[in-house]
């Protein structure tokens, strides 16, 4: 057992203590890092950009619609179109746009011909969210994607593959083989939130409503699961339930500890997506972001949705999502420690809300760049052939923002004003914040203090640097991380010690600029006796190519529990 972990280890470019500790007591990731830029979009002090696809009754867009076919409502008043474009991305070899609503214009758009010009470029960025995505379904899109990547692309077409976690994995290319090694290549980086499995158990959809207050009903369940499980003691001065105590000092804060790990996942998976939007916009030609996830929480999170959308918008990059979960109904309740008769009317009162909950960030990513969003459909295939294309036709309404900005989300409604019964696809509202409002930023806490020099000791970590070499004998530096566990925070739950620590090692040039880094991520369960073993501590080392010269050592190390940092600064040299 001991063996193979180790094996595992040294593929991953990461070599651990030599103690026995078997794969059920601990597991761990290693991928590239690259620091991850914050949102500095914020939405133009003179406009906003509304994309707008309007579809028939068999979901084709319409073309050929004017300025004078639309009307804006900005919280429920009536706004005028400053600004109006309409673009036409329909095939070469397409017949004639549709005729637009009788009472409307009969300006049409053009459509070149075949011979006129080439056609034009079409840029598809295929983004798999390895972070929320569940196995089954990874496979199976995964099984869909090479079948179109194979047979769906066109002359002029160029693909990429990226995913959450590590970015890039591929650039644009029309080499059908290299994109289906990519895609066969592609793995889960699921972060499952410490705190979810246990007494009482805390699922995200779960953390999300009681960390925010929004299910007095759900959180008295879950109070009533943790006396039954024992997680809650009768306390001294408090009634003999302790129901008080128990809802203060442990289902609240454990709701507030898993929520606040989905929150940063869901931050990181924006971050994300606004950086491959943000680089697909330089691509001259269409471009088109098809993304696949099972879906992921983003409660809280609407004004980061909003200035992606709009930088997605300003960028002329088309989102279009996949819920790769297909047809899905509810799970069969199961049971866990402490769980009564009101825990499992509770299930089957919420059904599919959390699965629903899930997908609301790809249907607004969708709806808000004018893409489609596919679900509820077990047909993947039939989803990357219908998602790998830009619309026909799409229009960009402009109108002026609230002026004073409130600092308030604004709904918008987008109507045609002949009354035809087109579905009109809208961005469904915009924060107006003041040009003083700093922007969002989507940085975990430890990408923050990768930027930084100070050194910070909240948890007994150290770095320790020495010279070393690569696997094919590249000069390099090893980096060796030593925790005390003894001095470490633990969650301690059926005598077993939960901790999740991740560790990022980044290397910087004399000019500052990041060169080289790899983050890894330590889930702990350790048994009292595997603990007790580890009284020495916990070694972990990974080692970071670069060309010989000097550079800026920057490790930061975050325990999961309380989001303590230790990080620290060093000056070194390759040779």
């Amino acid at each position: 057992m001991t063996r193979c972990l180790l094996s595992f280890a040294f593929l991953a470019g990461l070599q651990m203590t030599p103690q026995q500790i078997g794969p059920e007591e601990l597991q761990f990731r290693t991928i590239d890092y690259r620091p991850t830029a914050a949102f500095a979009f914020r939405v133009n002090a003179d406009r906003v950009d509304i994309g707008v696809v309007v579809r028939d009754r068999n979901g084709h867009p319409v073309g050929g619609l004017a300025r004078g076919d639309f009307e804006v409502e900005d919280s429920g008043k009536k706004r005028e179109i400053a600004a109006f474009s309409a673009e036409s991305a329909a095939p070469w070899s397409a017949p004639a746009p549709r005729s637009a609503p009788a009472e409307s214009s009969k300006t049409q758009a053009a459509t070149p011909s075949a011979e006129s010009a080439p056609p034009p470029s079409r840029f598809l960025g295929l983004l798999f969210d390895d972070f929320s995505i569940e196995p089954s379904d990874l496979l199976t899109a995964k099984t869909a994607a090479k079948r179109f990547v194979q047979s769906g692309l066109e002359p002029g077409d160029q693909v990429a593959i990226f995913t959450i976690a590590r970015g890039a994995v591929l650039p644009f290319t029309h080499d059908v083989a290299k994109l289906g090694n990519a895609i066969d290549h592609l793995g889960l980086w699921t972060r499952k939130p410490v705190g979810t499995d246990g007494c009482p158990s805390m699922p995200p959809h779960d953390a999300y409503l009681l960390a925010n207050r929004l299910d007095q009903a759900g959180l008295e369940v879950k109070v009533g699961e943790a006396i039954n499980c024992g997680a809650c003691p009768p306390q001294a001065g408090h009634q003999a339930s302790g129901y008080g105590y128990c809802e203060e000092r442990v289902v609240i804060p454990l709701a507030h500890h898993v929520w606040e790990q989905v929150r940063e996942n869901s931050l990181r998976s924006l971050g994300t997506i606004g950086e491959v939007v943000d680089f697909m916009g330089g691509m001259p030609g269409r471009r088109i972001l098809l993304m696949v996830s099972s879906g992921f929480l983003s409660g809280t999170r609407e004004r980061e949705q909003d200035d992606l959308s709009s930088r997605a918008l300003r960028a002329a990059v088309v989102i279009n999502s996949l819920d790769a979960r297909g047809l899905y109904a509810q799970d069969f309740p199961l049971v866990g420690r402490g769980m009564d008769s009101h825990s499992l009317g509770r299930l089957l009162l919420l059904g599919t809300t959390p699965k629903d909950v899930a997908g609301d960030p790809l249907a607004m990513l969708a709806a808000t760049t004018g893409g489609l969003f596919f679900h509820n459909d077990n047909d993947i295939d039939l989803g990357f052939r219908e998602l790998g294309m830009a619309p026909e036709f799409s229009y960009s309404l402009g109108i002026a923002p609230v002026n004073p900005p409130d600092n308030r989300f604004h709904r918008l409604k987008v109507r045609l004003t002949s009354g035809a019964r087109y579905g009109v696809e809208a961005r469904p509202g915009y924060f107006a914040a003041p040009r003083t409002a700093e922007p969002p930023s989507t940085d975990r806490r430890i990408d923050q203090e990768i930027r930084n020099t100070d050194s910070l000791n909240d948890i007994p970590a150290r770095i320790d640097v020495s010279p070393s070499s690569t696997q094919p004998g590249e000069p390099g530096l090893r980096v060796v991380l030593r925790l005390d566990l003894q001095e470490l925070r633990f969650d301690i739950r059926s005598g077993v010690r939960n901790q999740a620590v991740t560790w990022i090692a980044a290397l910087f040039d004399e000019k500052g600029d990041f060169v080289v880094g790899r983050e890894t991520e330590l889930v702990f369960r350790l048994k009292e006796a595997t603990f007790r073993r580890l009284a020495d501590g916990f070694v972990g080392g990974l080692t970071l190519p670069a060309k010989p010269g000097h550079y800026r050592l920057r490790a930061v190390v975050q325990d999961g529990l309380e989001s303590k940092i230790a990080a620290s600064s060093e000056d070194v040299e390759v040779r």
